[in-house]
C-alpha cells in the first residue's frame, strides 16, 4: 500500500497528506499510558540487570589480572598445582626485586635481556 501512494523513481517519497490518509492503530490515551508505564517499568529492569552484569564484568576483569599477576609471580594455585603434579605450597624466597617480593624457591631471577632458550635448527629448545 505504502508503494502505491509513494512518488519518485529512485527514492520513494510519502507526502504529508499521504502518510496522513493512512491507517492507523490507536489504543484510547489511557491504555497508551498504560503501555508507557509498563514499557518503563520492564526496560528499568532490563538496565537494573545490565549495570549489574557490567559491574561483574568489571570484578572479573580484575579477578583475571589478578590471578594471571599472582600465578606468574607466585605459581599455580595449590589446587592447579597438585593437578600439574607439582608441589602446591613451595617454599619462597625474596626474589631482590621490590614489587615483585616472594617468590617460589626453585625458580630462578634472570634479567628480561638473558638468553631463556637456545635456537636450533630455527626452532626453540630445550631452556637453557
Amino acid at each position: 500500500m505504502l508503494q502505491s501512494l509513494g512518488q519518485g523513481t529512485t527514492f520513494m517519497e510519502l507526502t504529508p497528506a499521504n502518510l496522513a490518509s493512512l491507517p492507523t492503530a490507536r489504543p484510547p490515551l489511557d491504555e497508551q499510558r498504560s503501555i508507557a508505564e509498563f514499557l518503563d517499568r520492564e526496560t528499568g529492569k532490563v538496565d537494573q540487570l545490565v549495570d549489574k552484569k557490567r559491574f561483574l564484568i568489571e570484578r572479573l576483569e580484575e579477578y583475571r589480572q589478578a590471578l594471571i599477576t599472582l600465578t606468574v609471580t607466585k605459581g599455580l594455585p595449590p589446587d592447579a598445582a597438585r593437578a600439574a603434579g607439582l608441589d602446591p605450597s613451595p617454599r619462597l624466597k625474596h626474589s631482590g626485586v621490590k614489587w615483585l617480593g616472594d617468590i617460589p624457591q626453585h625458580w630462578e631471577l634472570r634479567r628480561v635481556g638473558t638468553a631463556l632458550a637456545e635456537t636450533v635448527g630455527g626452532g626453540v629448545s630445550s631452556p637453557v
